[in-house]
């Protein structure tokens, strides 16, 4: 494959990753502040969907195509022959962290009040927006990196690929965590 043709089925991945971003969060952000959602809800309807996209990956390790544009599939294609083996560890990792996130919110929902508000502070626009900044610098900086090198080293030079990008992801997710904490609790304290 080309490098214009990469690069215009990077746009395309660029672009549909952050309208589907935004549109998700224009769904479920006034979902949960209008309607008051509850923890039970809110945490099913996440499950659901992390439900639905395991299948979609085990599908993919599986050899099956599911995907509904034809660039998208190119794209696959693309990354799956440039990966090589590397690819299978990481749908493998992928599949692994969905499956734990869904544990995760199920015993979420097991410790937890399901009938207590899901944000059990009010949250205005103004946080919203910025969360949602937030979501989508970090999705784009870790999408464009990921790109970056994929794009440029052989499949040879992306062997242990799959191990690095989890550490970096697990730093990030760390520090991530602790920002998060200490913002709600300074919106708690005020």
């Amino acid at each position: 494959m080309n490098e214009i043709v990469i690069k215009e089925l990077r746009k395309k991945q660029f672009l549909t990753v952050n309208l589907l971003i935004i549109a998700y969060f224009a769904i479920i952000a006034p979902v949960i502040s209008i309607l008051d959602a509850s923890r039970l809800t809110v945490l099913l309807v996440f499950i659901v969907f992390m439900g639905i996209s395991c299948f979609h990956t085990w599908r993919e390790l599986g050899g099956k195509k599911s995907h509904l544009f034809a660039w998208t599939r190119q794209l696959a294609a693309y990354e799956k022959e440039k990966l090589g083996r590397e690819w299978v560890k990481s749908k493998q990792t992928e599949l692994t962290s969905k499956l734990f996130l869904i544990v995760l919110f199920g015993f979420q929902l097991l410790l937890a009040n399901p009938r207590e508000p899901f944000i059990p502070l009010e949250i205005g626009l103004s946080i919203w927006l910025l969360f949602l900044l937030a979501l989508l610098l970090l999705m784009n900086i870790s999408l464009y990196f990921r790109n970056r090198k994929i794009d440029r080293l052989s499949t040879n030079e992306l062997q242990g690929f799959t191990k690095k990008e989890n550490g970096i992801g697990l730093i990030v997710g760390v520090m991530l965590s602790i920002v998060i904490v200490f913002t709600i609790l300074f919106l708690v304290s005020r």
